[in-house]
């Protein structure tokens, strides 16, 4: 049989630091209550136009003459409300009542659902004769092989 293993140490807890041990070469986090230093955005190429100082000595701003006003028109003045406003179209006349037909119930009737017939095809027009093959060539009548009185 296998000897008893031998009772394990208990494992020893570490001794904590106040902060963190770090390697030297890495900063220290900062505290989270500093705020923190805004990114600079990158600036363009180039910029889009020149700053109007540059512009100035070659391009004077141009004054374009102001157009005078013109006279304001006067208002209409507003119609009246009226209190009722007249209909758009006179009511509808009554029809006088025709007398009903009498229905033939012939004519309730639905039709059977035949579909028309279809038109019949148009003949086909002979080809012209040029377009024709010449008619096949029969080979010639063999004689009979001895003649009829001779026949048992």
């Amino acid at each position: 049989m296998l000897p008893p293993k031998p009772p394990r140490d208990p494992p020893k807890p570490e001794p904590k630091d106040e902060l963190p041990s770090h390697p030297p070469d890495r900063p220290l986090p900062k505290p989270p209550n500093e705020p923190r230093p805004l990114r600079l955005r990158r600036r363009p190429k180039r910029p889009l136009s020149p700053p109007r100082e540059l512009l100035w000595p070659y391009a004077p701003p141009i004054e374009l003459p102001r157009l005078p006003k013109p006279p304001e028109t006067p208002r209409l003045p507003k119609p009246p409300e009226l209190p009722n406003p007249p209909p758009k179209r006179p009511p509808p006349s009554p029809l006088p009542e025709l007398p009903k037909p009498s229905l033939d119930l012939r004519l309730l009737e639905r039709p059977p659902n035949k579909l028309p017939k279809r038109p019949p095809k148009r003949p086909r027009l002979p080809s012209p004769p040029w377009l024709q093959s010449p008619p096949p060539k029969l080979p010639p009548p063999s004689p009979p092989p001895y003649p009829p009185s001779e026949l048992p």
